[in-house]
């Protein structure tokens, strides 16, 4: 899964027509739960849907960043398409939610 910062964050949102952002830090126990269940998604879709990049952005290491996005809860899942922002999650979401988000945007 590809971990993004805020030097390639645009050149990932406008690189794909659709980008999913998993913003957590290491110490978050509900992003502990979902990184599993993101990187499993992740999986899915990069040979089911090439078209769908997913990454995760650690908010400790690129606080300005998930201050400019206004991330002030984590796990925050954040989709793009086509560069502008269509979802944003807040809090847990299990797999078939996740996915469900995904999909409507596809």
């Amino acid at each position: 899964m590809t971990e993004i910062n805020t030097n390639n964050f645009d050149e990932f949102i406008n690189g794909s027509e659709i980008a999913v952002i998993d913003l957590h830090a290491l110490w978050c126990g509900p992003c502990k739960v979902l990184g599993p269940i993101i990187e499993s998604v992740s999986h899915e879709y990069e040979t089911e849907h090439p078209n769908v990049k997913i990454a995760k952005m650690n908010v400790d290491d690129n606080r300005d960043k998930a201050i400019e996005l206004g991330v002030t809860s984590i796990p925050t899942i954040l989709i793009y398409k086509n560069g502008s922002l269509v979802e944003r999650h807040t809090g847990m979401a299990q797999k078939p939610r996740l996915k469900d988000m995904i999909k409507k945007h596809m």
